[in-house]
Order: C-alpha cells, then structure tokens, then sequence
C-alpha cells in the first residue's frame, strides 16, 4: 500500500480514493481514516463534499443492501419452511419416558398468530393496509353536521292548549 502523498498538484489515484471512502465508512471518522490511509484528515474532509464521494458512498450502501436483501432472503425463506413443516407435521417435543423425539400438533392460537403475522407481513410487501380504519376528512365530518343541523332547523313547532298552569313557585323544586 502506497501512503505517498501525490506531488505537485497531481491527483489522487482512484483506487487511493476508493480506499479511503471505504475506509471512512468503516471507522466512521477522518483521523482514523489518515492513520490508515496515509490521506491527509484536511484532504478526506474536502473530499466528503465532493459529488464523486457521495456517489461513491452510494454506490457501497447499495451494494450492501443488496447483500443484506439476499441474506434476508434466505431467512425469510428457511423461516416459512419450518413454519410450513410444523403446521402439516407438528411441533417436535423430546418424551423422557422413551427418549424419542415426537410431534405434536400445533396448538390453535400459534397457528393463528403465525397466519396473522404472515398476512401482515405480506399485506406491508404489497403496500397494503394492514387494517382497515374509517378515514374522515375535517370536511365529512362538517358535512355531516351540517346535515344535521339542516334536521334540527327542519323540526316542527306542537302547538297545542296549555292544560294547566302552575303557578310558578311549584316549579321550583328545593333541594
């Protein structure tokens, strides 16, 4: 590894570049990444604000992520593999009178826990809800007190004889 310093204004090579990118994501600072790389902290820094640095930087979070998806993957699959087998074969239990492994159906409510986690689960890779919520909007609901106000405004008048009248003193009632 070359820690020599490029002479009189020439530039870095991009590998020296590519390391050095690499190496600050690792350790996560520019002192660091000087002591590994040989790179100056001052050129490492004007270096960040750079286009090339943030494409670089891109380019290996994808590259990661697209490890990390494979790897995902492959759990999610193994993971519905053994959820499978245990629902068409059982849970295995070790019987100490025998020592024998057995299976044993799946009890009901795991199996309904592992059916609902799994269509969350599905709904959300879809991009669809995973429960369904009324959704109104401020003007619904101004609407629809309109609508009643409208009702209450709309009401008839009784009219009628007043059968008897009390005088006033009886009706207040002392409490």
């Amino acid at each position: 590894m070359s820690t020599k310093r490029p002479r009189n204004g020439e530039a870095w090579p991009d590998k020296k570049r590519l390391e050095v990118v690499t190496t600050y994501l690792v350790v996560g600072n520019a002192p660091m990444t000087e002591a590994i790389t040989g790179v100056s902290r001052g050129t490492i820094r004007h270096w960040k604000m750079t286009d090339w640095w943030k494409e670089i930087v891109h380019e290996l979070q994808d590259e990661e992520n697209i490890e990390l998806s494979a790897k995902l993957k492959k759990i999610v699959d193994k993971s519905i593999d053994v959820t499978l087998d245990r629902l068409e074969n059982g849970d295995t239990i070790f019987n100490p009178k025998t020592g024998e492994l057995l299976r044993v159906p799946v009890k009901v409510k795991d199996a309904l826990k592992a059916a609902d986690t799994m269509i969350d689960k599905r709904q959300i890779l879809m991009n669809k809800p995973t429960k369904i919520t009324e959704n109104r909007t401020i003007d619904d609901r101004l609407n629809k007190l309109a609508a009643e106000f409208a009702k209450f405004s709309q009401a008839k008048t009784v009219e009628g004889e007043v059968i008897q009248n009390l005088p006033e003193e009886e009706l207040c009632v002392n409490i």
